[in-house]
């Protein structure tokens, strides 16, 4: 967005609407912090200040009100593209690493919006790491929120030298390790089988919508997120999950997460050499992100476009023709799962292919997934029934998922459909 002002174009970065923020801006020659920016309905207000060292104007108090605040740290801000018309491109790293200190300096003094600004960048990968460890969208939920909390009380004492990311990882770790105290493990209905003698704690994993990832890391995040990861990580102990995450997924290195732990080196590489033992004989040949590579986007999408249409039109025989003869198909919470063709056949007859359908293609788990409406005629309209997440392979589907209690605003599905 360009302001055109009597000396310059402004051009704003980093604007969150609909509050005042700061933004970051670059404002002839020199590059400003705090630039004032509220949105509303077809107006747009703005007030620059004197372009002060960026410290100053971000950590003093602000020339009109106390209610600007900072939403991002620098660093974050640094990799947009960013110029002033008829100007030159500015290497503000140094100003960035000031902006860092300052921000850091001002959380550690009580600044509850400086310290917002600290943690933000990391809430995502930090949600999506309670996650993996966890199984379940709303314990991630409450063990991030908790890690926010216990370091917002403790931030006076963290030690600017060290990583910030670290400390926030530990502190995540050790509130996963609590709520998986004595907690059952969750699983998929299908993996039920593995279980030996029945375990009357098992509870189900919930599908992880891929909006929650930030754009950094949705790329590297894309694999670990997928249902036969986070439901293999499940059925390691606490510990083995943290050390395999942190070690594996995260990159952190044997004496950091030796660290985080409180342990040793040795202890870590053990942990993560017991961890891969259980691990492995879990996982599929190929990840989802590499048969969907494989495949093509055209493949995937002409996939998904049949098999939406097959459910529409009750067409069973296409459905079935769809699935590998060995496919799974379970739904969470009901404990029954269906295994090859036959049996899933003869299910989709006896009931759901009874009722009209509606499904509205999404992705879950950084998998193909569906929104599904069945028709309800007391309301006239199709209503959420279940989230499926397939799994592909390259002569079909394999595993369908589908989790009739997920949440649908979520994942940005609609929460009906008209006739």
């Amino acid at each position: 967005m360009e302001l055109n002002e009597n000396h310059s174009v402004v051009t704003i970065l980093a604007v969150r609407r609909p509050d005042p923020v700061y933004a970051r801006a670059q404002i002839d020659d020199k590059v400003a912090i705090g630039l004032h920016i509220r949105s509303g309905p077809g107006r747009i207000e703005h007030h620059d200040w004197p372009v002060h060292h960026p410290t100053d104007i971000l950590i003093g108090v602000p020339l009109h009100t106390t209610t600007y605040r900072p939403v991002r740290s620098a660093h974050q801000i640094v990799d947009y593209s960013w110029r002033v018309l008829g100007g030159a491109m500015c290497d503000d790293r140094s100003v960035v690493a000031s902006i860092d200190s300052a921000l850091l300096s001002a959380a550690q003094a009580g600044d509850s919006d400086a310290f917002a600004a600290v943690v933000d960048p990391f809430q995502g990968e930090l949600h999506a790491y309670c996650y993996r460890m966890l199984g379940s969208v709303h314990d991630a939920d409450d063990a991030v929120q908790e890690t926010l909390v216990r370091a917002w009380r403790a931030f006076d004492r963290f030690e600017p030298r060290g990583s910030m990311r670290a400390w926030l990882y530990r502190i995540a770790t050790n509130r996963c390790l609590s709520i998986l105290n004595g907690r059952g493990r969750r699983e998929l209905p299908a993996d039920l089988e593995r279980i030996a003698g029945g375990d009357t704690k098992i509870s189900w994993l919930e599908p992880y919508t891929d909006e929650r990832l930030g754009p950094e890391q949705r790329t590297v995040a894309r694999e670990s997120i997928e249902l036969s990861f986070v439901a293999a990580v499940q059925r390691l102990t606490g510990r083995q999950r943290a050390v395999l995450l942190l070690r594996e997924v995260l990159g952190f290195t044997a004496r950091e997460v030796a660290d985080q732990l409180d342990t040793t080196v040795a202890a870590v590489n053990s942990a993560l050499q017991r961890a891969r033992a259980v691990l492995d004989p879990g996982l599929p040949t190929a990840t989802q992100q590499a048969t969907m590579r494989q495949m093509g986007d055209t493949a995937v999408r002409d996939l998904a476009r049949r098999y939406a249409q097959a459910w529409e039109a009750a067409d069973v025989d296409t459905i079935v023709s769809m699935l590998v003869e060995d496919a799974r198909y379970s739904m969470p919470p009901v404990p029954t799962w269906f295994t090859g063709r036959k049996a899933i056949c003869d299910f989709l007859l006896s009931g759901p292919l009874t009722c009209g359908w509606r499904f509205v293609a999404t992705e879950a788990n950084s998998q193909l997934a569906f929104g599904t409406y069945r028709w309800d005629s007391d309301h006239a309209a199709y209503r959420p029934c279940g989230l499926d997440v397939l799994t592909l392979r390259r002569d079909g589907i394999a595993e369908v998922v589908s989790f009739l209690e997920a949440d649908f605003a979520a994942h940005g599905l609609p929460p009906s459909l008209p006739n």
